[in-house]
């Protein structure tokens, strides 16, 4: 073999030997980045995030619906809040009140329209705080 075989042969053991190491080296990182994302992965349980998500999606459905009823109700107590004004603005039509307006006063202060008025307004509070816990359930199920 002559001193060019020779060092072609060199040349050639070395290339594979980098080659090599750097294959290795390619390898080794390769791995650890799968290891890595394995971990990662492992840290989330699929199965706890499918279920959040529906109970997440359950829970906006439900508020959803409350904040219809809610909205509904509030349009309520304003509609029976512009008849009230409506029926005392026509009261006094000449800035005098006459005796037999106070009936239709009464009626309005004792009658069951202000009850349910009162009422309604009772259930906007509750349905107000409904909304409130639902929005909570999702932000703790997010979590």
């Amino acid at each position: 073999m002559g001193f060019l075989d020779s060092i072609k042969s060199s040349i050639k053991d070395k290339a594979e030997d980098f080659t090599d190491s750097i294959k290795d080296s390619i390898l080794d990182k390769a791995e650890d980045a799968i290891e890595y994302i394995d971990d990662k992965v492992d840290a989330f349980d699929l199965d706890e995030i499918k279920n959040a998500g529906g109970q997440v999606y359950k829970t906006s459905r439900e508020t959803s619906t409350l904040c219809h009823t809610t909205i509904s109700k509030a349009n309520e107590v304003v509609a029976f809040g512009l008849e009230m004004k409506d029926t005392l603005d026509g009261l006094s039509a000449d800035g005098t009140l006459q005796a037999d307006k106070f009936e239709i006063i009464k009626d309005l202060v004792d009658g069951d329209r202000i009850r349910e008025a009162t009422a309604l307004a009772g259930e906007l509070g509750d349905l107000a705080l409904q909304c409130v816990d639902k929005s909570q359930d999702m932000m703790e199920a997010i979590e």
